[in-house]
Order: structure tokens, then sequence, then C-alpha cells
């Protein structure tokens, strides 16, 4: 994560612009902090629910880490230049309605990591359960076809690189799947 970060900001004249959607309050954030004060213009907005942007601007707002409710909303205020869109894509809805309002917003790079993908060619959908010593709880859980989320994307963006997560692979029915990232690259009117 921190490479890509600072490949787009060296893109971008040290300037770095990050929509970090489903980003709690601001996890992902602390831990590049250090890394990104050589920088000489960093915004980092986190979209997520209402709760944590409400705790997010009230406790822990300042000129760099800012918190909104929707992507409209950070988009129109940030202008951001990357997505980071780190172990959220599985839990959502519809992963593919978030997916097309960034594709639609001007955001050059998009950068999933921690992300369950498997090598068929249709989503799955599984049920994690939470280990009662954490919290007694289940959700549901996607696990996304590589291939379909990639020609999902294909359109606007182009694979720069592939990533693999410390969760590595992960036995699931007869196959299995791996937690990975995918760094996707807006496409220009040469690609």
């Amino acid at each position: 994560v921190t490479a890509v970060l600072m490949w787009a900001a060296a893109r971008n004249e040290g300037r770095l612009s990050v929509l970090d959607f489903g980003g709690s309050l601001g996890t992902s954030y602390f831990q590049n902090r250090q890394f990104l004060t050589s920088l000489p213009d960093v915004r980092w907005s986190v979209v997520e629910q209402t709760h944590f942007v409400d705790f997010g601007r009230k406790h822990i707002q300042d000129e760099r880490l800012v918190f909104y409710t929707t992507i409209a909303e950070c988009v129109a205020e940030e202008k951001p230049d990357i997505v980071l869109l780190s172990s959220v894509l599985q839990y959502l809805e519809d992963p593919y309605a978030v997916l097309d309002e960034l594709a639609q917003s001007e955001v050059e790079i998009i950068l999933i990591d921690r992300t369950p993908f498997h090598e068929g060619n249709h989503d799955m959908v599984a049920v994690q359960n939470v280990p009662e010593e954490i919290y007694p709880a289940s959700y549901p859980f996607w696990i996304l076809s590589k291939k379909g989320l990639m020609n999902h994307l294909s359109k606007n963006f182009a694979l720069v690189t592939e990533t693999f997560s410390p969760e590595g692979f992960v036995s699931f029915g007869k196959d299995g799947f791996t937690f990975s990232g995918l760094v996707m690259k807006r496409r220009s009117n040469e690609d």
C-alpha cells in the first residue's frame, strides 16, 4: 500500500489525495503517516458510515485527515487521485455499484487490497464467522471473480500490478481463494 501511495504522489509532483472507502477511523492513514510526512501536500479522506464519520469529525479530523459519508461528497470537495479499497469490497451489498461510482469520478488509480479473489468466472457468496473470543457474529462475504472484476473495470482502468495479502490462500469448497490486491490505473487516450 505504501509503495502505491508514494507512486501516486510521485506521478503528481508530491501531491497525494486519497479516498479511503470504508477506512474506519483512518487506520490506513495512521499506518502510513510516517511515510507521508515527507510529501508536500497530503489529503486523506475517509468515506464511511455515519457513526464513524461523526466520531472522526469530532475527535480525529485535522488538516490532513477528513471524513465523509458519501463518495460524491468526497469527490466534490477533495478531487482524489487514488482510491484505497482495503478489505471492504467483500462486505458491500453491491461492490460493483461502488466501483461504478468511483469509475465515474476523475480518480486516476484504484488500489484494491486484502480482498478475496478466486479464478472462476462468477462471484461467490459465503458466510464469515467471527471467532467467539472476538465476538459472536457472522457476515455475508463476497469471494469475487478476479476475471469478472477486472473485466468490469477494464473499460476505464488497466491493470498495473497484482499484490498478495498476508492472509494468502484459503481453502474453500473444492478449490479456494486468495486474498490479494490489484492496482488499476485509469486508461488514457493512448491506451
